[in-house]
């Protein structure tokens, strides 16, 4: 059992229904019939197994779509930022916060997925974009580079236990010590 040919190989839509061609390894050739417009579902000939999978993954690809979430130190007094100053703070353009305070950026590696997705979604450039800029400034004496830490757990800890402190995560603990910075 292997997972060649895995996914969606087939969408079509007709007058009334839409029809995916799901083929994986527990049932190649298995089609999902959603009726379309009125949202009914209907499985056709998907078992129960099939259909319970098909949710877990549309559950795993909706988690993996949620935006990364900026977070700061609970003793930084910003709570809203617009991308422009955000990508300012996190390419460390600017040193301190609006108070003063040293800035300290935490990021997860290059080749994360949640690094990658973070500067898309949020700063609007790309990993390698993030890197010239940190290694310009590095090379040329004019800055610092960001800490990278390894994981989401490390990243909660540092930006809770630095004052000043910025980074990211996927999710925000309910029990986590530290402010959600919206970025509109």
């Amino acid at each position: 059992m292997g997972y060649r040919n895995q996914g969606i190989t087939e969408i079509s839509k007709t007058h009334k229904f839409l029809t995916i061609e799901l083929k994986t390894w527990m049932s190649p050739g298995t089609i999902l019939e959603i009726t379309y417009p009125t949202g009914v579902c209907g499985l056709g000939a998907v078992d129960l197994r099939m259909g319970l999978t098909f949710l877990l993954l549309l559950a795993l690809a909706w988690h993996a779509c949620a935006q990364p979430q900026l977070i700061a130190h609970t003793q930084v007094s910003v709570t809203q930022l617009s991308r422009n100053e955000a990508r300012l703070l996190i390419t460390l353009r600017v040193g301190t916060w609006p108070d003063s305070t040293p800035l300290r950026v935490f990021v997860l590696p290059d080749n994360d997925p949640l690094h990658q997705e973070f500067s898309r979604s949020i700063l609007g450039v790309y990993a390698y974009q993030l890197r010239r800029a940190w290694d310009r400034q590095l090379f040329s004496g004019t800055g610092q580079a960001p800490e990278v830490v390894g994981t989401e757990t490390e990243m909660l800890e540092r930006v809770a236990a630095t004052p000043g402190a910025i980074g990211y995560v996927s999710e925000i603990p309910a029990d986590a010590n530290v402010l959600r910075v919206e970025v509109r």
